[in-house]
């Protein structure tokens, strides 16, 4: 059940890894490029926190926290790579004449 979870997911943020990068050559606003790099990071963090977690487990068992602490950290970046692709996205389009 997890495994097909996992895969949804995964399909779902390619699809919008596409739909960001199609944007980003129509328009050849950076922002869009931005959100879908967040995309991708979230990705590779999705499929690596169970990693971490399972390495802090593996070891003195001190590190179960740093490693909610370095995950959560993770995450959070990845948003603030979205939040950045967004302004971008918004600043350029305030900057231009309605149609």
């Amino acid at each position: 059940m997890f495994l097909m979870m996992g895969l949804m997911y995964f399909v779902v943020d390619l699809a919008a890894i596409l739909l960001l990068s199609a944007c980003w050559q129509r328009t050849r606003i950076r922002g869009f490029a931005i959100v879908a790099a967040s995309y991708g990071a979230g990705i590779v963090a999705r499929w690596t926190a169970p990693l971490a977690y399972r390495w802090a487990d593996s070891g003195d068992g001190g590190m179960g926290s740093l490693a909610g602490v370095v995950v959560q950290t993770a995450f959070f970046l990845v948003a603030v790579v979205a939040v950045v692709g967004f302004w971008d996205i918004y600043r350029v389009l305030k900057q231009r004449p309605a149609a």
